[in-house]
């Protein structure tokens, strides 16, 4: 959402404060922070030195307490009668204890056994205190710091000598609560005793608050948010071993108030925000001041805009402003200037073609609609050049340009409303309408020849009209019918047509047609059957090849005759999936030819744009190649016509088919006008007589004469002769006489589905 001038200048200025603001908090928070960590990490080391010295002179002082009761006489006398008679010598033993104000004794025999035991000592106890006898025996005086029942005890384990060892006295001495007070009043630390035990951690005795919320950090660990977080006490703390065994660790911690290192923290960062709020707020005020004053003549020129949007044009006068705003003021004048220029330029271009400066497709609607509007009658003419396409890839889109610009000048010497509707096409709207003698006149003016470059060419035209209301009633009916009538296949015989409703339904016909013919191929390829037409070898009488003709019948037009489809598929550029259709059932019944014995050559048709393009090319030798056929399994036939369209790019195509060793024919000979040159430089092997010499040879003396000069002028080219067509007789001896070498029509076999075929086949071997 864009925001007001007001409020950018608000914007950035408070935003700059704010930030500021938060640096100098965040310098503050990260400052203190640092200089807690150094402060707490100095008071923690001073101090577990502290109690780690006090600890130590403790130790020294029992171990030399407990060292002077084991030497006494008297003790070691009675630890002799007490592993004579442990009952006799229990008050003996206890009264030696008080001396030394022992919290736990016992005494251990050599063989690690307690023979007396004072405090009831746990087993677990009793086995680390047997391990630590054994030691002592052999080592001396162990000490080591234990915990039983809760509660931890400084233990020594000292040899009893008479002068030998005889056992050993073990002495514990309670560390709790008071010691820990001592601790930390001496330290002004807190003092914990932690004990761990596979992985959890219990605090046994503390001087910290019993309170759950205390939060424990390490000092490296401490931050900002930590020091934040008023709700609970934060502490930094460290911890120091006093005894390890096995998985239980019990350690020292000493720990700090975080909170009473920060005592003015709080204070200052409330300081640093009243101040920054203050400085906002302050901002907010002087924004307000400086955005009114810039932003009112601003907003004059916003009003003002508004009135250029719906096309008032007035000039402003210069203000008593700034001198910025003076020459805003002189640009917007400037600006409505090239404005209104640049509207008329546009609107021209709205309605009309940048090329040939007529009406575009926009303006012609409009036009329409308008007459409709008006109630008037008019006849609606469409025109468009045949084959525009093939002037852009002969001649290039310049001249191709130019042809059009001609054609258009043309146009507009016409009286009636003239338009460009597409690359080719033209319309005219006639509010008179046309006879037929003005169509003719109109037909033959656009048909005369045009220069383009140093070629003359006389361009084709295809023209049809409608009559209107009575045959389209709205703009789009109009527009739709005309491409209706010039996409009609009589435009080629006729030099006009005539919208008529019967157009109509043949063109929607012809739609329904592809698409059936598109979801066919895409998802049931079951509703095309391949028929062959076989091929009589003249001379044996012997079949040795045969024609594969597609067959469609849909679900829903029922049967489809491959005259309509074909060419449909061609103009839909789906032939090609057409073409692979056919060729995978060529490919399974040369298979099951094969395998039945017959050497039969199956010729496939191709389009144009299957041979035209070298990836079809490259597919259809792959494929066969891959079903492990050859030339002598499948052969392919092209009309003469297609090749004649690009007949450079069809002679390198059928040049790759030829040396992957494809015999190929040209179908339908005699009806392309192609020259001698181009067949000449064909890689074909034969030629296909087109039938409609043939039908009638036995009785047309003009077709025999064409006929014989073909098989001459192919015999000539060292190809072979296939006459198609054949239903009589007659006509076979006929193309037999003149070396035709091969015969297929109607007399010899209709086209037959593959089981016919070979059933044919079958009767053919039979006497």
């Amino acid at each position: 959402m864009r925001r007001r001038l007001n409020q950018t200048i608000l914007l950035y200025v408070g935003g700059l404060i704010v930030f500021t603001s938060l640096i100098i908090l965040v310098n503050v928070w990260i400052s203190t922070t640092e200089h807690a960590r150094n402060q707490l990490r100095n008071d923690l080391s001073v101090g577990q030195a502290i109690t780690q010295r006090i600890l130590q002179n403790r130790e020294q002082q029992l171990a030399t307490s407990a060292q002077v009761l084991t030497d006494d006489w008297g003790f070691k006398q009675a630890v002799v009668q007490a592993l004579r008679d442990k009952q006799t010598m229990r008050s003996v033993l206890l009264n030696f204890g008080r001396r030394i104000n022992v919290d736990m004794m016992a005494v251990i025999d050599v063989n690690g056994t307690m023979v007396f035991d004072r405090d009831n000592i746990p087993a677990t106890f009793s086995q680390q205190a047997a391990s630590m006898a054994q030691q002592a025996l052999f080592g001396g005086t162990q000490t080591q710091i234990l915990h039983s029942d809760g509660k931890i005890y400084q233990v020594f384990l000292l040899p009893v000598k008479a002068p030998n060892p005889i056992a050993v006295a073990m002495l514990g001495f309670e560390i709790g609560l008071p010691l820990l007070r001592e601790l930390s009043t001496i330290s002004q630390l807190d003092v914990s005793i932690t004990l761990t035990h596979n992985q959890l951690t219990q605090r046994l005795l503390s001087t910290l608050p019993a309170d759950n919320h205390v939060a424990q950090h390490e000092p490296d660990q401490l931050n900002w948010i930590n020091i934040a977080l008023f709700n609970q006490q934060v502490f930094a703390a460290q911890s120091a071993l006093l005894s390890q065994h096995d998985q239980q660790r019990i350690e020292l911690q000493l720990s700090e108030n975080v909170q009473q290192l920060f005592a003015g923290f709080s204070r200052l960062q409330l300081q640093i925000s009243i101040i920054a709020l203050l400085c906002v707020l302050l901002a907010v005020l002087i924004t307000a001041i400086i955005a009114r004053r810039v932003t009112r003549p601003i907003r004059n020129l916003v009003n003002q805009s508004s009135h250029i949007a719906h096309g008032n044009y007035r000039h402003l006068s210069e203000t008593d402003g700034s001198l910025e705003v003076n020459e805003l003021t002189h640009a917007f004048n400037t600006m409505q200037d090239n404005i209104q220029n640049r509207e008329a330029q546009i609107r021209f271009q709205a309605e009309h073609d940048l090329l040939t400066g007529l009406n575009n497709r926009n303006a012609l609607s409009a036009h329409i609609t308008g007459m409709f509007d008006q109630q008037q009658a008019f006849q609606a003419i469409g025109i468009k050049v045949r084959g525009f396409r093939n002037i852009n890839d002969v001649f290039g889109h310049q001249n191709a340009d130019l042809c059009l610009t001609i054609l258009a000048q043309r146009l507009a010497q016409q009286t009636a409303y003239c338009a460009r509707t597409a690359g080719g096409e033209f319309a005219l709207i006639s509010p008179r309408g046309c006879s037929d003698e003005q169509l003719g006149a109109l037909l033959r003016d656009l048909q005369a020849p045009v220069l383009l470059g140093n070629v003359e060419y006389r361009p084709a035209i295809a023209l049809g009209y409608l009559d209107c209301p009575q045959q389209a009633d709205s703009t789009e009916q109009v527009l739709r019918r005309l491409h209706i009538v010039l996409d009609d296949p009589r435009q080629k015989d006729l030099p006009w047509v005539k919208f008529d409703v019967q157009l109509e339904q043949d063109y929607l016909r012809r739609l329904t047609i592809i698409s059936e013919l598109k979801l066919a191929l895409e998802t049931s390829p079951n509703q095309f059957a391949v028929h062959y037409q076989p091929k009589i070898n003249t001379q044996t009488g012997q079949c040795h090849g045969a024609e594969a003709l597609v067959r469609w019948t849909s679900p829903t037009l029922g049967f489809v005759a491959p005259d309509v489809f074909i060419g449909l598929a061609e103009q839909a550029g789906i032939i090609h999936q057409l073409t692979f259709r056919v060729l995978q059932q060529v490919i399974e019944d040369s298979h099951n030819l094969e395998r039945a014995g017959y050497a039969i050559c199956i010729a496939i048709n191709l389009s144009a744009q299957d041979i035209l393009k070298s990836t079809i090319v490259d597919q259809l030798i792959s494929q066969v190649k891959h079903a492990n056929l050859s030339g002598k399994h499948i052969s392919f036939e092209l009309t003469e016509s297609d090749l004649v369209s690009d007949a450079t790019t069809a002679i390198t195509q059928l040049q790759r088919l030829r040396d992957a060793g494809f015999q190929l024919a040209i179908d339908d000979f005699g009806t392309g006008y192609s020259s001698l040159a181009y067949l000449r430089s064909m890689p074909v092997n034969t030629l296909k007589v087109d039938k409609s010499f043939v039908l009638k040879l036995d009785e047309n003396a003009a077709d025999r004469q064409i006929v014989q000069t073909i098989i001459q002028l192919a015999h000539s080219f060292h190809l072979d002769v296939v006459a198609e067509g054949v239903e009589s007789w007659n006509s076979w001896e006929l193309l037999k006489s003149w070396r035709c070498e091969s015969l297929q029509g109607f007399y010899i076999a209709k086209p037959l589905t593959f089981r016919d075929f070979t059933h044919w086949l079958e009767q053919q071997e039979q006497p």
